[in-house]
């Protein structure tokens, strides 16, 4: 498989990854973990960093940032609180081989709580866009 993802990189850092979850820790992210490690090989949690006490707006143990990668690209994933919203100004892109891969990628996210778009595009059930289509 040579699906690629286009997303920002950062460091990987040693991670117990069945213990947490994906990145959208604002929109209750529970359960976008194990579905992003189901949908795509070499997915994980890399690192989970909590606020080490009490800040304005939240608490301490609040999730901060999460690491993580999707097709072995490093990703992060930041709390921006109820006032940061996700928005199609950022989405992940996924570049297929075949259409049975494009279609095995897209259903999953779909028939996980998330939404169909047009143009390969479809809303996972966390508000995050995906374009899943073939390599040109």
């Amino acid at each position: 498989m040579n699906g690629k993802l286009n997303h920002a990189l950062n460091q990987k850092r040693d991670f117990e990854a069945e213990k947490y979850d994906l990145p959208l820790v604002q929109q209750g992210c529970t359960g976008c973990g194990p579905l992003l490690r189901a949908t795509f090989p070499n997915s994980e949690v890399t690192a989970v960093h909590k606020a080490p006490g009490d800040y304005p707006g939240g608490k301490e143990g609040d999730v901060l940032t999460v690491e993580f990668k999707v097709l072995g690209i490093p990703c992060l994933g930041l709390n921006g609180g109820p006032e940061f919203k996700h928005s199609e100004a950022f989405s992940f892109q996924i570049a297929t081989d075949n259409q049975e891969e494009t279609d095995r990628f897209w259903n999953a996210i779909v028939a996980n709580g998330g939404k169909e778009s047009q143009c390969g595009w479809c809303k996972d059930r966390w508000g995050l866009s995906w374009q899943i289509t073939r390599a040109l």
